[in-house]
């Protein structure tokens, strides 16, 4: 019975290596990348699951939360998963807010042509990104997309 030698390029093999060491930042970075942006389409599918306008027109642009959730994946290994300036009443939503008249007793405003006057009010809080992005980062789904996204980038590096 004769023994089958495997014959390996070494040169090759290290040059394939190393350029793989080099471009792993940037895989990293794509990884990051992959899992923001299932957090920000599972922000958008519970956004319009409570009912949130996806496009609202304003003297300053579209502020509603299809084009304002903004995702990035830094190359010191951070990211963030926010809304933009433009939906700003989105903060609103996420942290809440208590709001009180800062001078005399009472704020008054005018809806149509009736004035109302009210001695302040407050929002609840009602959290739309970081419970998303935590029901992704904290657990296995995170995980499970990397592992997906690294094999499609070994295999489309490996296959060249």
């Amino acid at each position: 019975m004769a023994e089958e030698f495997i014959q390996l390029d070494y040169k090759q093999l290290y040059k394939e290596l190393t350029e793989f060491d080099k471009q792993m930042p940037n895989s990293a970075i794509k990884l990051m990348r992959a899992v923001n942006n299932e957090v920000r389409k599972q922000i958008r599918k519970t956004a319009r699951s409570r009912g949130y306008k996806a496009h609202k027109q304003m003297q300053w642009g579209d502020a509603g939360y299809s084009s304002n959730i903004i995702v990035f994946a830094n190359r010191n290994f951070t990211g963030k998963v926010m809304m933009s300036n433009n939906a700003f009443h989105y903060r609103f939503l996420e942290f809440g807010a208590n709001v009180l008249p800062r001078h005399g007793k009472y704020l008054t405003f005018k809806i149509g042509d009736n004035w109302y006057k009210s001695e302040g009010f407050h929002l609840d809080a009602r959290p739309l990104v970081y419970p998303v992005a935590d029901s992704y980062w904290k657990t296995s789904k995170a995980s499970q997309i990397m592992e997906q996204k690294f094999q499609e980038i070994m295999n489309k590096q490996f296959s060249q």
